[in-house]
């Protein structure tokens, strides 16, 4: 099997190319394939053991010796589950992207490979369908998408499970099989029993792919019809999108809708925007403050801004010297002993009187960074005219994060 395309176009990547590998027929497939195009050495290998099986581990280390043998550096990485409740399949998908955006950082990789196939694909698409998603939605998985500031790429998308794994077998490479993908009790698996009857009719897993593809390719022209609009209408102000109202109101709503969807997901940082419906109710009540997904939504003059929800930042963890608060902040200098970053809250302003003179509204001071010893304010970043700690606001211009979103 030749490598594909995507894979060859990393050749001239600078750095190592990380590669997630569970060792299942389709990651362990994609390994094989990236040796083939990239070399050994030029590759990272993770494997992210959820611990939610006692047999992953052993699986894990099935992995490690495989890329041993290969000559690939290779690394297990574990996931404390905090609350093993709800969701927990989106739960585990949403922490490996975390664990593997944080290796390979570390590891100077950036870029990422999954091992997403065909089948993924015209699954995802199934499952979409059910939703009654729209445009985005069935467009399905992206062949690159950025998530925590890595560049994650499915090189397969076009490639079907069968054909890999025919080829793994002719190389005498064995792979692990997941009990949990048989397992009706999960959409996915019931999803995939479906696609097997849906075949005859010609909705076949090269079929659905084919259809996602060319949604996409429409989706990818409205990103860019809507990222030149947000280029003349939006812009950020300390962490916040400020967009024009009356150009708000002249969109289409379904347009509307997927410019505030992604505004707050710029904001949150969350993995995927609020549901289109929520979005859309919220366009019918933008004169007074609205919440949605741990945003917050309210007129400013002729503006709308779009902001982070002051008690969804108070709950955001307390961080070390050089890691990134909320999401979304870096201070640019190490904190002194006993110190520590939070949200300025309502007892930071207190603490800071001449608040309004800042130039910003109260909601957005509210979520800001602060530095703090114990209950004291100590500084407010945000403040132009506090030079002791300044704060990075550390995403991408607006325009250009709906286009890579």
């Amino acid at each position: 099997m030749e490598p594909p395309a995507a894979l060859l176009s990393l050749a001239d990547a600078d750095g190592p190319i990380g590669v997630a590998i569970s060792g299942g027929s389709d990651s362990t497939a994609l390994l094989m394939l990236a040796i083939a195009a990239l070399g050994p050495a030029r590759l990272r290998a993770a494997t992210v053991d959820h611990q939610l099986r006692p047999a992953a581990a052993d699986e894990a280390k099935s992995v490690a010796r495989l890329c041993a043998r290969h000559g690939v550096a290779h690394e297990i990485l574990h996931w404390q589950a905090p609350d093993l409740s709800g969701n927990l399949q989106s739960k585990a998908r949403d922490a490996r992207y975390a664990l593997l955006a944080d290796w390979a950082r570390a590891q100077g990789c950036a870029t990422v490979l999954l091992g997403h196939t065909q089948d993924d694909q015209a699954e995802t698409v199934l499952m979409q369908m059910a939703r009654s998603a729209g445009l985005s939605g069935l467009s399905a998985m992206n062949g690159r998408v950025v998530r925590h500031g890595v560049t994650f790429v499915r090189p397969l998308l076009d490639t079907p499970r069968d054909a890999l794994r025919d080829w793994l077998r002719d190389l005498g490479i064995c792979w692990s099989d997941d009990p949990t993908n048989a397992d009706a009790r999960y959409t996915r698996v019931r999803t995939r029993a479906a696609l097997k009857h849906l075949a005859p009719l010609g909705l076949d897993a090269a079929a659905l792919s084919s259809m996602a593809a060319r949604l996409r390719r429409t989706d990818d022209g409205v990103r860019q019809l809507l990222a030149d609009w947000a280029q003349a209408h939006t812009r950020v102000v300390a962490g916040d999108i400020v967009l024009d109202a009356a150009a708000l109101s002249r969109l289409h709503p379904d347009m509307a809708r997927r410019v505030l969807g992604a505004a707050i997901t710029f904001v949150t940082g969350a993995p995927y925007p609020p549901r289109g419906r929520d979005t859309l109710r919220l366009l019918g009540g933008l004169s007074h403050p609205q919440t949605l997904q741990g945003c917050i939504l309210y007129p400013l003059g002729d503006t709308i801004c779009i902001g982070r929800e002051p008690s969804h930042a108070a709950r955001s963890e307390p961080i070390p010297p050089g890691q990134v608060w909320d999401g979304r902040w870096r201070l640019d200098r190490p904190l002194p002993d006993g110190a520590h970053v939070a949200a300025c809250g309502p007892e930071g302003l207190a603490q800071h009187p001449d608040w309004r003179a800042l130039g910003h509204p109260r909601l957005r001071l509210l979520s800001a960074p602060a530095i703090w010893r114990e209950s004291r304010l100590i500084a407010l970043p945000i403040d132009p005219k506090d030079t002791s700690w300044t704060a990075t606001f550390c995403r991408d211009d607006f325009p250009h994060w709906l286009l890579s979103h």
